[in-house]
Formats: C-alpha cells, structure tokens, sequence
C-alpha cells in the first residue's frame, strides 16, 4: 500500500505539467510533379509537449505528412518540424529537420506563425518529386 501511494504521489503531480498546444494548419499545398494533389485545405491537431507526433497531409498509395515536436520550458518555445513521404513500396523519404523558436521575455505571448514549404525528391530515375507547403500557426498560451 505504501508503495502504491508513493507511486501516486510521485506520478500525479507530473501529470498536471504535460502541456498542450493547438496547431492549425492552414492553406495546405501538396503536389506530385507540378500536378495539384487532392488534400484537406486546413487542419487543427493538438500537440504534446516533448513528443514526436505524425501528422498525414496526404494518403493514397504514398502518404504525405510532417512529424511535429513540440517544448516549452521556461522562456523558450520550440516547434521542430521535418516533412516525409512514405513511397508504395515502404521506404520512408524525410526532408531536413526545421525549427523555430520564440522566447517569451521578447513580447511573443500568444501563438507563433510561419509559413513553410518542403521539396522531397522521391525518385530520383523518374524524378518524382513532391511540393508541400502550409501556413501554421501554434497556441501555445492557450488554456485547452
């Protein structure tokens, strides 16, 4: 019993600091050599801090998507991001990781915003290439 109220003491706690932030993604563009594919135009997905997550764009033979890591601590406020395209076959295509980061001390209080644009060359017999390229803005200073 004593270890088990040990454990809740400890685990509870930390439970309250995993925080969250909304990532909208906005004016969503994929193409597969210069011809326009069909995808969502806009998305809102929930972040974690400190963990990797997955996000698909795009799915039909090949997937198109980015995968988010999302940290703030302290004054500082990470957002790394690196497109990939999962080819019919299995082999994963990534693009160099990117990041911004904003600190607070600075006057950033509520959301941070760019605009991002990959290129992954998938094949490189057919040159078969894919364009990506979004809008995002991430609240982070939001009580979700």
């Amino acid at each position: 019993m004593k270890k088990i109220t040990l454990l809740i003491c400890f685990l509870f706690p930390l439970a309250g600091f995993s925080q969250k932030a909304a990532l909208q993604l906005t004016d969503i563009v994929i193409k597969k050599k210069g011809e326009a594919l069909d995808a969502e135009k806009a998305q809102t997905i929930l972040l974690l801090t400190d963990g990797k997550q997955q996000i698909i764009l795009y799915s039909s033979q090949e997937k198109v998507g980015f995968f988010f890591t999302y940290k703030k601590k302290g004054e500082r406020v990470k957002l790394a991001y690196q497109a990939f395209v999962i080819r019919s076959n299995g082999v994963i295509k990534k693009a160099k990781k990117k990041k911004d980061v904003v600190f607070l001390s600075t006057g950033y209080t509520d959301n941070l915003s760019n605009l991002v644009s990959e290129n992954i060359l998938t094949d490189k017999s057919n040159l078969t290439n894919y364009f990506i390229s979004f809008h995002y803005v991430l609240n982070f200073n939001q009580s979700l």
